[in-house]
């Protein structure tokens, strides 16, 4: 089964929930689905709304990606000199967090397991990870499908690039583990800021993850840097736009007031 099927099952699955107004209980309500679209868009359209600050973040990133990339090879060959069976076994278990195969049945269980418990912010973490997950995915593959770069374990060196209709198997940058991993870690981490613990083990898990790829020999260091920045970005961008209008105990809902109604801000304990 593949990753997109197993997507369309998981979402199947959350369409048949029961479903609830947005700002209540978070479920797949029409808010949510259209959130979608609405943060792709905001995704497509992000250079045109950045401002100075922004652009340094994103200058940032893309420096250390491109630094990662001039030294790829001395890196690759330092870390396969230090590969060890212990390193291999932690890795195995690592490179989980990233896996499509994983990540997407896991997250429909989680939401199935705070509907169990009557947990809304597990339902929500599990639906805004699912939303990430998916806006994640398409960037990752228009990139690899626009690149084609090859894997380290290939032997051809670290600027084999095919570029638009080159070979299938080539599909290096960017490093899709490290992605998801860091897209769901960013999820939590935001979801679960009042408990800081919680941000520390994500993102603790998707650094191995990403580190995994480079012990692996299946990603160049720059695919993995590339890769998570991608996954964190879209993370922070879908819980900022959050549909479902909660944050830790504070809910907004119409509310009256003497001269008419508006919006109020309900604590919730």
């Amino acid at each position: 089964m593949t990753a997109r099927h197993l997507g369309i099952l998981t979402l199947t699955a959350l369409l048949l929930a029961p479903m609830v107004a947005s700002g209540e209980e978070p479920g797949v309500t029409q808010p949510y689905l259209s959130s979608f679209v609405t943060n792709g868009a905001r995704i497509a359209t992000a250079p045109l709304r950045m401002d100075r600050a922004d652009w340094w973040h994103n200058a940032l990133v893309l420096g250390a990606v491109g630094a990662a990339y001039l030294i790829d090879e001395d890196i690759r060959d330092s870390v396969q000199h230090s590969r060890t069976q212990t390193l291999d076994r932690v890795s195995v278990r690592a490179r989980v967090f990233g896996s499509n195969s994983v990540v997407v049945p896991a997250l429909g269980i989680t939401y199935l397991a705070g509907s169990a418990i009557g947990s809304p912010r597990v339902k929500e973490t599990s639906l805004l990870g699912f939303e990430t997950w998916g806006l994640t995915a398409v960037i990752v593959e228009g990139l690899k499908l626009t690149t084609h770069r090859h894997r380290p374990d290939e032997g051809l060196g670290k600027d084999q690039f095919d570029g638009p209709g080159g070979a299938k198997t080539a599909d290096a940058l960017p490093s899709g583990h490290a992605a998801n991993a860091f897209a769901i870690a960013s999820i939590i981490a935001s979801e679960y800021a009042d408990r800081p613990g919680i941000g520390m083990v994500a993102y603790s898990l998707a650094t191995l993850t990403a580190w995994s790829r480079v012990n692996d020999d299946l990603h160049w260091t720059s695919d993995v840097l590339l890769g998570s920045a991608i996954g964190y970005g879209v993370g922070k961008l879908v819980f900022a736009s959050d549909p479902f209008l909660r944050r830790y105990g504070l809910a907004l809902a119409p509310a009256p007031f003497e001269k008419g109604s508006g919006i109020g801000l309900a604590a919730r304990f």
